[in-house]
């Protein structure tokens, strides 16, 4: 390799890696695919931090509101019950 020095980071790959290659037609690989494991990961998230998420609520996070369960965590959603579609941005 040309690098003098590399890098390998190690990710679950339903939290990091949702390819967008064919259109939502398809059976994988689709915007559709990748938007709904966004959303899976944004409940976890939002349930890690002590907030109640419904399977069947899409709830997504702008990365300008948190990058992760303890950005969450210190947002204050613990206790809060998402029982509508939500979009959580500044």
């Amino acid at each position: 390799p040309a690098a003098n020095h590399a890098i390998v980071v190690e990710v679950d790959p339903a939290d990091a890696f949702a390819p967008v290659k064919n259109a939502n037609e398809a059976e994988t690989d689709t915007p559709r695919i990748a938007q709904a494991m966004m959303v899976a990961l944004h409940r976890r998230w939002l349930r890690d931090a002590g907030a109640e998420a419904p399977n069947d609520v899409p709830v997504e996070i702008s990365p300008l509101w948190a990058l992760d369960a303890e950005d969450c965590r210190r947002r204050g959603v613990a206790g809060t019950k998402f029982d509508e579609p939500t979009y959580l941005h500044e």
